[in-house]
């Protein structure tokens, strides 16, 4: 995966498979949004937040770690409505997991680099 996040107004995220090709890509700036995932192309964020059922604020929030962080026994975690983001944030590796009632997602970041506030 390959975020470039210019909190809040810019977004670019690109997930990539086992052989390297790009199987999704998000970009919102400057008021234009763009998903592709797969077949699907959607320019509208409704559409992301109808497939993924999560705001796209809430998504750039989560990814931006913004939110009142407490400690749990999986890592630091932000408690939001209908679900919970884990973070475990490490020098070679971190990852980001989304826990709610129809289960869990997690993205895994190898040789991270966050920078900023």
């Amino acid at each position: 995966m390959s975020p470039r996040i210019d909190y809040p107004d810019a977004l670019q995220l690109e997930v990539y498979g086992p052989f390297g090709d790009t199987i999704v890509y998000l970009k919102k700036k400057d008021g234009a949004f763009l998903l592709v995932a797969g077949d699907e192309k959607f320019a509208d964020e409704k559409a992301f937040e109808k497939k993924f059922d999560i705001r796209l604020k809430d998504f750039v929030d989560d990814m931006t770690i913004r939110g009142p962080l407490r400690q749990g026994p999986d890592g630091m975690f932000v408690e939001r409505e209908r679900y919970r983001v884990v973070y475990t944030l490490g020098e070679r590796e971190s990852r980001f997991c989304w826990e709610g009632a129809e289960g869990r997602i997690c993205m895994r970041f190898l040789e991270p680099r966050f920078n900023g506030e």
